[in-house]
């Protein structure tokens, strides 16, 4: 007890305080000063990145439409996503890169993505958007229903856009695909023009392989064979054209070949950039294309979005498959 009376500090029970404590240097206090103001800056600067990108992305009511409830996680199990092209063609972005001032919404291009559950394999298959399909009864935003008819794959969307509701909408094309290849889709996500050419912007573009001449009438896209550097303009006036494109047909399934093509260059470029070591690409990446993502409820949160991402940072290129 004695020696306790004769140095406070020790510990009876209670936190003691030490008289008189020595001084730690001004170095000491001047790193110490430092190190709290860096970590300070660091989560501040982590927070508002992370709600920056969280606010980005705009998340549609697709489970809720349908009548589903998404799980509370995709960790270690296989999805099925529904990739959408919304053909916006209001707004200024869009209107740059080809669009107009129609107000209305359709789908694009279409493609059902499937995730293997250890991340290692992704397989994308594309639909025709002018494939003959049965449309079923779909709910539109004033809660009616449509009534099932047999039409163009693009269709489904309009439908459901009835009212301009994307969650009908996006609903409607996903009861379509469902019904067309017997395959459950988990989630979906709804891409707008304006958010692709970004995304290859932030890449600082992408080079890729033209394999015929070129001249489009109506968008005046004038290419000839060989080795090109497209910017995100150029990359999507390729993936759209229809017309001009020497042996083509015109039809769709020549176009999703290229469309094809420029995903997957995408992608491959995004991996062998290892985009992950640089903050300001990836955020620059990351900002670009969450802000051209709607997505379904079971992917809303940044982190179950990034989580996903960061999953399928390790998988081959050969492993990314377009069918």
């Amino acid at each position: 007890m004695s020696s306790h009376k004769k140095n406070p500090a020790v510990y009876c029970g209670r936190i003691g305080h030490a008289i008189n404590p020595p001084r730690p240097s001004k170095l000491k206090r001047f790193l110490s000063v430092a190190v709290v103001l860096a970590v300070s800056f660091a989560v501040t600067a982590a927070t508002l990145i992370y709600s920056d990108l969280s606010n980005r992305t705009s998340t549609i009511t697709v489970a809720k439409v349908l009548n589903r409830n998404p799980p509370d996680s995709y960790s270690g199990k296989p999805i099925n996503l529904l990739v959408i092209g919304s053909d916006t063609r209001d707004g200024k972005e869009n209107k740059e890169l080809g669009g107009g001032n129609d107000p209305t919404e359709r789908s694009d291009t279409t493609m059902l993505m499937h995730i293997s559950a250890d991340r290692s394999r992704v397989e994308v298959v594309s639909i025709p958007r002018d494939l003959l399909v049965n449309i079923p009864r779909c709910k539109l935003a004033d809660n009616s229903l449509s009534k099932p008819r047999k039409a163009q794959f693009n269709w489904a969307y309009s439908i459901g856009f009835q009212g301009g509701n994307r969650a009908t909408a996006v609903a409607c094309t996903w009861k379509t695909v469902e019904q067309l290849t017997g395959l459950k889709v988990d989630e979906s996500i709804l891409v707008d023009f304006s958010g692709f050419a970004s995304m290859i912007n932030a890449l600082g573009g992408i080079n890729i392989y033209i394999p015929t001449e070129i001249k489009d009438p109506n968008t005046g896209l004038d290419l000839k064979p060989g080795c090109k550097h497209f910017d995100g303009k150029q990359a999507l006036e390729y993936a759209r054209v229809r017309h001009g494109v020497k042996g083509s047909d015109g039809s769709d399934l020549h176009r999703i070949q290229r469309q094809q093509q420029l995903m997957g260059i995408m992608a491959r470029t995004a991996l062998n950039k290892n985009i992950l070591t640089s903050l300001n690409q990836l955020y620059g990446f990351l900002g670009s294309g969450l802000a051209s993502l709607t997505v379904s409820e079971g992917l809303s949160s940044t982190t179950e979005l990034g989580g996903l991402g960061w999953s399928l940072q390790s998988i081959k290129p050969d492993n990314l498959r377009f069918v």
